[in-house]
């Protein structure tokens, strides 16, 4: 199974504070929905269930640092309190660009109980992520994959206050871009950032998806606030897989 031989290499490896340097990032400039799948049928198929703090979350953000490795990027791995003696994690792609940061990608990769998958999301994610490398080589943009985000513990987000923290430090708060896959097709992304891709989309000729529904919703209204609360702009870009990909990579290229 691909997500266990990458958790077995890391812990010949890796470390806590990363692992391999980045490779050459392959392929085309654009997001190919064939690999998001593949992405989206290991963490739904072959890793169900990712508790925050679990083996499975770890093997998860394992298989995240490796494909974003692959992709070219510096990882960091961030650790995010969730009990005591036990941590979860923030996989932190760092821009190739160096700072500043212009905009920050994030995805949620821990699951609850009851969940619907959402796999495809995390592929989006990896992919976006490797195509704009090619697009953009020298970009400014961070991506995130949160863990301990829909636990119930300690409120929920955990990896989402432990980002906000961080980014609350810069002088220049980047926008933050979170990846939610709404079936149906079409692209929206409401929240304080969103204008510019909701006008990027439309002239694309894209039409607007339908409104978010459970049960992914609740994550991410709390992670709205926690973003705001911090004063960093924050925005949830929804739609169809092909859609979202467009846009956000129209809106990120040259950051």
């Amino acid at each position: 199974m691909v997500l266990l031989a990458l958790s077995l290499a890391a812990a010949c490896t890796g470390s806590t504070e990363g692992g391999p340097g980045p490779g050459e990032p392959g392929g085309p400039a654009e997001v190919q929905l064939d690999v998001v799948d593949e992405h989206a049928a290991q963490f739904d198929e072959d890793l169900p269930e990712r508790p925050a703090g679990s083996q499975q979350e770890f093997a998860a953000a394992t298989y995240i640092t490796g494909h974003l490795q692959k992709a070219g990027y510096e990882v960091r791995l961030a650790s995010v309190p969730y009990k005591d003696l036990v941590r979860s994690t923030n996989v932190v792609a760092l821009p190739p660009g160096g700072e500043p940061i212009e905009a920050v990608v994030i995805v949620l990769y821990d699951t609850a109980s009851n969940m619907e998958p959402h796999g495809s999301d995390i592929g989006l994610f990896l992919e976006v992520a490797r195509a704009l490398r090619v697009a953009e080589p020298e970009h400014h943009v961070q991506f995130v994959a949160l863990g301990a985000e829909v636990t119930g513990e300690s409120g929920g987000n955990l990896g989402s206050q432990t980002l906000a923290d961080e980014l609350a430090e810069l002088e220049e708060k980047p926008p933050v871009i979170a990846l939610l896959e709404v079936p149906g097709g079409g692209f929206k992304a409401p929240g304080a950032s969103g204008q510019e891709m909701n006008e990027i989309a439309a002239d694309m000729g894209i039409p607007v998806s339908r409104p978010l529904q459970e049960p992914l919703l609740p994550a991410y209204l709390r992670s709205t606030e926690i973003f705001l609360a911090a004063r960093v702009p924050h925005s949830v870009a929804t739609g169809g897989l092909e859609e979202v990909g467009r846009v956000v990579l129209e809106y990120l290229s040259g950051r």
